[in-house]
């Protein structure tokens, strides 16, 4: 799965199912935690420290933004 920049750099980044699923689903409407858990509900058990780093890095890259 790969994530793209429609503005910008158009930067695309490489992405596994629940990095996808948490880019697509972070719409501001529920914290970072809530759609964790979501996601470890249909897919199992999901690394919260590995996938802050990854968050980390997709709002560093601007795919995701903090408002």
């Amino acid at each position: 799965i790969v994530l793209r920049r429609q503005t910008g750099m158009r930067r695309a980044e490489q992405v596994d199912t629940v990095t996808a699923a948490l880019a697509g689903a972070a719409d501001g409407e529920l914290t970072l935690r809530q759609l964790l858990d979501a996601i470890s509900e249909l897919v199992g058990a999901v690394d919260v420290r590995e996938r802050l780093v990854q968050v980390r890095g997709l709002v560093r890259d601007g795919f995701l933004t903090l408002d």
